[in-house]
């Protein structure tokens, strides 16, 4: 049975613990409502005026050339993920390629019977599995 000592020292601890909780809670509530109290109260102090964003704004959006900038975005957008994409194919295959008799005497080691896995050693699929 713990004494007196052991229970105050056990309360005066869950009551730090409860402070540091509070505390935690606050500031990852803070995190998230002050940037959209501070946008609102920059909003709020330029409402109804013109502004050189505005007068950018109304520039740009009456040249002609925005009709090629709505094409180029999602073509770029989509060159962007596909080169990605055949990068991290690349990457892949050029790891399973180093890498794969490592894990085929990895396997081997645990369970004879077993084979290694169902890629080759250049990264592809077996074509018995195709």
């Amino acid at each position: 049975m713990p004494g007196k000592r052991e229970l105050d020292h056990a309360y005066r601890l869950r009551k730090l613990q409860i402070v540091q909780n509070l505390g935690i809670g606050l500031f990852r509530t803070a995190s998230w409502v002050l940037p959209f109290f501070f946008l609102w109260l920059g909003l709020r102090e330029l409402a109804g005026r013109q502004t050189s964003a505005d007068i950018a704004f109304k520039a740009i959006a009456d040249l002609r050339i925005n009709r090629y900038l709505a094409q180029l975005l999602p073509w770029g957008t989509t060159t962007l993920a596909t080169g990605w994409a055949l990068g991290e194919r690349w990457l892949r295959k050029r790891y399973v390629k180093r890498s794969a008799s490592e894990f085929g005497a990895m396997h081997r080691k645990f369970d004879p019977s077993r084979r290694s896995s169902s890629l080759t050693t250049g990264g592809d699929t077996s074509p018995e599995d195709l």
